[in-house]
Protein backbone atom coordinates (compact mmCIF):
# COMPACT_ATOMS: atom_id res chain seq x y z
CA UNK A 1 0.00 0.00 0.00
CA UNK A 2 1.38 3.38 -1.15
CA UNK A 3 0.35 6.09 0.57
CA UNK A 4 0.23 9.46 -1.75
CA UNK A 5 1.90 12.09 -0.27
CA UNK A 6 0.58 16.03 -0.87
CA UNK A 7 4.09 17.63 -0.39
CA UNK A 8 7.97 16.17 0.36
CA UNK A 9 8.82 12.60 -0.30
CA UNK A 10 8.21 9.37 2.26
CA UNK A 11 11.74 8.65 2.90
CA UNK A 12 12.44 12.65 3.83
CA UNK A 13 9.06 12.82 5.97
CA UNK A 14 9.78 9.33 7.74
CA UNK A 15 13.30 10.51 8.82
CA UNK A 16 12.54 14.68 9.55
CA UNK A 17 9.61 12.99 12.01
CA UNK A 18 11.24 10.51 13.79
CA UNK A 19 13.84 12.93 14.27
CA UNK A 20 11.63 15.60 15.30
CA UNK A 21 9.47 12.39 17.62
CA UNK A 22 13.01 11.66 19.14
CA UNK A 23 14.64 15.24 19.76
CA UNK A 24 11.60 16.56 21.14
CA UNK A 25 11.11 13.32 23.55
CA UNK A 26 14.77 13.69 24.67
CA UNK A 27 14.09 18.00 25.85
CA UNK A 28 10.84 16.59 27.13
CA UNK A 29 12.62 14.17 29.15
CA UNK A 30 15.30 16.82 30.52
CA UNK A 31 12.98 18.84 31.58
CA UNK A 32 13.51 20.66 35.03
CA UNK A 33 12.41 23.60 37.19
CA UNK A 34 16.06 25.32 35.94
CA UNK A 35 15.22 24.16 32.23
CA UNK A 36 11.54 24.64 31.26
CA UNK A 37 12.48 26.18 28.07
CA UNK A 38 12.40 22.76 26.99
CA UNK A 39 8.92 21.20 27.82
CA UNK A 40 7.87 24.02 25.77
CA UNK A 41 10.32 23.44 22.91
CA UNK A 42 10.23 19.64 23.18
CA UNK A 43 6.56 19.54 23.13
CA UNK A 44 5.96 21.58 19.54
CA UNK A 45 9.41 19.37 18.45
CA UNK A 46 7.31 16.26 19.48
CA UNK A 47 3.89 17.31 17.72
CA UNK A 48 5.59 18.70 14.88
CA UNK A 49 7.49 15.34 14.59
CA UNK A 50 3.92 13.47 14.71
CA UNK A 51 2.51 15.85 12.07
CA UNK A 52 5.33 15.35 9.67
CA UNK A 53 5.10 11.61 9.80
CA UNK A 54 3.59 10.27 6.19
CA UNK A 55 0.44 8.74 7.09
CA UNK A 56 -3.17 9.59 6.96
CA UNK A 57 -4.16 13.25 8.66
CA UNK A 58 -6.48 12.14 11.42
CA UNK A 59 -4.13 9.32 12.17
CA UNK A 60 -0.88 11.86 12.71
CA UNK A 61 -3.30 14.40 14.75
CA UNK A 62 -4.80 11.87 16.90
CA UNK A 63 -1.68 10.48 18.42
CA UNK A 64 0.37 13.17 19.09
CA UNK A 65 -1.53 14.59 22.66
CA UNK A 66 -0.98 11.17 24.32
CA UNK A 67 1.91 10.83 23.21
CA UNK A 68 3.60 14.06 24.82
CA UNK A 69 1.36 13.26 27.85
CA UNK A 70 3.33 9.76 28.24
CA UNK A 71 6.32 11.52 27.66
CA UNK A 72 5.64 14.07 30.36
CA UNK A 73 4.66 11.59 32.56
CA UNK A 74 8.40 10.28 32.80
CA UNK A 75 9.16 13.32 34.24
CA UNK A 76 8.00 11.66 37.59
CA UNK A 77 10.62 8.87 37.16
CA UNK A 78 11.22 5.17 36.13
CA UNK A 79 8.35 4.38 37.37
CA UNK A 80 6.47 5.93 34.76
CA UNK A 81 8.15 3.86 32.39
CA UNK A 82 4.80 1.74 31.26
CA UNK A 83 3.36 4.86 29.76
CA UNK A 84 5.74 4.28 26.51
CA UNK A 85 3.49 1.96 25.21
CA UNK A 86 1.05 4.93 24.07
CA UNK A 87 3.63 6.13 21.92
CA UNK A 88 4.16 3.42 20.21
CA UNK A 89 0.57 2.54 20.14
CA UNK A 90 0.17 6.02 17.91
CA UNK A 91 3.27 4.77 15.92
CA UNK A 92 1.44 1.43 15.19
CA UNK A 93 -1.44 3.42 14.21
CA UNK A 94 0.25 6.22 12.25
CA UNK A 95 2.69 3.32 10.38
CA UNK A 96 -0.94 1.60 9.78
CA UNK A 97 -0.35 -1.36 11.07
CA UNK A 98 -2.99 -3.86 11.47
CA UNK A 99 -4.59 -4.68 15.18
CA UNK A 100 -2.88 -8.07 15.63
CA UNK A 101 0.48 -6.20 15.74
CA UNK A 102 -1.05 -4.32 18.84
CA UNK A 103 0.30 -7.50 20.66
CA UNK A 104 3.60 -6.37 20.60
CA UNK A 105 2.47 -3.67 23.22
CA UNK A 106 2.69 -6.15 25.51
CA UNK A 107 6.86 -5.79 25.72
CA UNK A 108 6.98 -1.79 26.95
CA UNK A 109 3.82 -2.17 28.99
CA UNK A 110 5.60 -5.39 30.76
CA UNK A 111 9.13 -3.90 30.94
CA UNK A 112 8.00 -0.66 32.34
CA UNK A 113 5.92 -2.15 35.00
CA UNK A 114 9.42 -4.79 36.03
CA UNK A 115 11.71 -1.15 36.10
CA UNK A 116 8.48 0.46 38.35
CA UNK A 117 9.02 -2.84 40.63
CA UNK A 118 13.03 -2.24 40.40
CA UNK A 119 13.95 1.09 40.03
CA UNK A 120 12.41 3.58 42.24
CA UNK A 121 14.62 6.69 42.44
CA UNK A 122 15.05 9.49 39.92
CA UNK A 123 18.89 8.60 39.70
CA UNK A 124 18.02 5.20 38.04
CA UNK A 125 16.17 7.21 35.29
CA UNK A 126 19.35 6.92 32.82
CA UNK A 127 18.92 3.03 33.36
CA UNK A 128 15.29 2.60 32.83
CA UNK A 129 15.57 4.89 30.19
CA UNK A 130 17.70 3.34 27.95
CA UNK A 131 16.30 0.06 28.66
CA UNK A 132 13.08 0.91 27.76
CA UNK A 133 14.28 2.42 24.70
CA UNK A 134 15.67 -1.03 23.48
CA UNK A 135 12.37 -2.54 24.27
CA UNK A 136 10.45 0.31 22.21
CA UNK A 137 12.71 -0.85 19.20
CA UNK A 138 12.25 -4.31 19.44
CA UNK A 139 8.43 -4.06 19.87
CA UNK A 140 8.19 -1.55 17.14
CA UNK A 141 10.02 -4.70 15.30
CA UNK A 142 8.02 -7.05 16.50
CA UNK A 143 4.69 -5.09 15.32
CA UNK A 144 6.00 -5.50 12.22
CA UNK A 145 7.09 -9.10 12.12
CA UNK A 146 3.56 -9.21 13.49
CA UNK A 147 2.17 -6.92 10.57
CA UNK A 148 3.89 -9.02 7.28
CA UNK A 149 3.47 -12.68 8.83
CA UNK A 150 0.89 -14.55 6.84
CA UNK A 151 -0.44 -16.71 10.00
CA UNK A 152 -1.61 -13.61 11.08
CA UNK A 153 -3.23 -12.27 8.04
CA UNK A 154 -6.93 -13.99 9.58
CA UNK A 155 -6.72 -11.32 11.89
CA UNK A 156 -6.69 -8.83 9.16
CA UNK A 157 -9.26 -7.12 7.68
CA UNK A 158 -10.66 -8.04 3.64
CA UNK A 159 -9.76 -6.30 1.59
CA UNK A 160 -11.81 -4.11 -0.73
CA UNK A 161 -10.60 -4.82 -4.18
CA UNK A 162 -11.66 -7.98 -6.40
CA UNK A 163 -10.51 -11.55 -5.52
CA UNK A 164 -9.50 -11.89 -9.25
CA UNK A 165 -7.10 -9.00 -8.50
CA UNK A 166 -3.51 -10.35 -9.37
CA UNK A 167 -0.98 -8.53 -7.04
Amino acid sequence: MTLPLKWGSYRGRYVAGLTCILAGGLLLVLTNTYFLVALLVGSVLHAAGWIILPAAGWRRVVVAGPSIIAICALLAGPTQMAMLVLPLLGWLLVRHRPAVSALSALLPLGSGLLLATLLHGYPDQGLALSVSAVVLVVAAWSARTLALDPAASRFRRKSRQPSSTVH
